[in-house]
């Protein structure tokens, strides 16, 4: 049991799903400039830029859950939770 004054690591989670995106984006063929237009026009109030792109893809950054979303339904991605 995590006492609730203790931050969890989450990193190693967060470690697989940003592979798994990293891998989505490469198997896509698409460039990040493509990327971020179409995940742009899911949404009108997020937003997702290619200089935020390039930073993840080489590992500089990380993305918000929002923009994670937003490239999700870009790629046509389905998301499953194992239980």
């Amino acid at each position: 049991m995590v006492a609730p004054n203790r931050p969890v690591d989450h990193r190693e989670t967060a470690g697989r799903i940003a592979k798994a995106l990293r891998k989505a984006i490469l198997k896509s063929g698409l460039t990040h400039y493509a990327i971020a237009k179409k995940a742009r026009s899911t949404s009108t109030t997020a937003k997702c830029d290619p200089c935020q792109l390039d930073r993840f893809m080489s590992g500089d950054r990380s993305l918000s859950l929002e923009t994670v979303d937003l490239l999700v339904l870009a790629l046509e991605l389905e998301l499953t939770l194992k239980t």
